[in-house]
């Protein structure tokens, strides 16, 4: 820090007042959500390789590609 000055409440009251498009939120846990597999999605994901691989006549040596690049991507 160049000063060795700490913010004060007034400062952020203030910059709040000035920016009324700020607001105070909760922040909220979600990776538990993330992290559930829904038996019909997972099922959905397997009927669409699938049909995939039925229609355009491809062999399933390349869906570990295909999840990677889609699926599991941030």
């Amino acid at each position: 820090m160049l000063f060795q000055v700490l913010v004060g409440e007034g400062w952020y009251r203030r910059f709040l007042d000035r920016h009324p498009e700020l607001t105070m939120r909760i922040s909220q846990s979600i990776s538990k959500v993330r992290n559930v597999l829904i038996d019909a999605d997972v099922r959905q994901l397997f009927w669409s390789l699938s049909n995939v691989i039925i229609e355009e006549k491809k062999d399933g040596s390349r869906i570990l590609t295909l999840m990677k690049q889609h699926c599991c991507s941030p």
